[in-house]
């Protein structure tokens, strides 16, 4: 650090769209990035930093990754895909597959994910008007996940046996805990027609979210922790 010499060289995915991650612990320092090639495969490479190697392959997506975010302390990788309807939080340098959350139905392109400081929650905005919070609870590592059929391998009940797989594997999907109506509409927006509606999101450790969008307004939101459902918005703001 003290002379800024290039230590190492990491050979990533070069394109405008390949997302990459950064850890911002000390401790536990990664980086993601989607796997070098012409093709993004849903293929995320996790390298350790500090022993300047690589740890892990996750098979994060079958389609192409469109965003990664790590939480604070560096333990959590959150991914979701091109079509943005699933999120997918991963142990790491394990790569374990913790969660998995339903975002919508329809396709949607994802803006920002983040995590609570506390690893309790994790937000997520797109090209909605809407930005969704997930609860990170009730990890069950005792259940297998079989990535190509999005479903969970349990010790079935008679009750649940009986379910069909196709509707199993959305019943395997936690939707949101709660969520923020932003009061502008990103469909709105008066903007070029190829113009990205960007916006961004986060978590605070008092439990609130702030979301920031590219036409400079701010919204805060309190986060009702124990019934969830929609948030409560404190503060707008005109930055701009």
């Amino acid at each position: 650090m003290s002379n800024m010499s290039q230590i190492e060289i990491i050979e990533c995915r070069y394109s405008e769209n390949a997302p990459f991650a950064l850890s911002p612990s000390s401790n536990n320092c990664y980086i993601a990035y989607v796997e070098n090639g012409k093709v993004n495969n849903g293929l995320v490479h996790i390298h350790d930093l500090l022993q300047q190697i690589n740890v892990k392959v996750i098979e994060a997506h079958l389609s192409p990754i469109s965003y990664l975010s790590f939480s604070f302390d560096g333990t959590l990788l959150a991914t979701s895909s091109d079509k943005g309807t699933v999120i997918r939080v991963f142990s790491i340098p394990s790569g374990t597959r913790l969660f998995q959350f339903r975002r919508g139905t329809y396709v949607a392109k994802i803006y920002s994910i983040s995590f609570s400081p506390d690893n309790n929650y994790l937000c997520c905005s797109s090209d909605t008007d809407t930005v969704h919070i997930f609860k990170l609870d009730s990890v069950n590592n005792s259940d297998t996940f079989d990535l190509k059929t999005n479903t969970i391998e349990k010790n079935l009940t008679p009750v649940n046996a009986l379910i069909p797989t196709s509707v199993g594997s959305l019943w395997e999907l936690k939707r949101d805990f709660a969520f923020c109506k932003l009061p502008f509409s990103q469909k709105t927006l008066n903007v070029k027609p190829n113009l990205p509606v960007f916006n961004v999101c986060s978590m605070s450790a008092d439990q609130c979210v702030s979301v920031a969008n590219f036409d400079g307004r701010f919204y805060k939101f309190k986060l009702n922790t124990i019934f969830g459902g929609e948030c409560f918005l404190l503060r707008e703001e005109i930055l701009l």
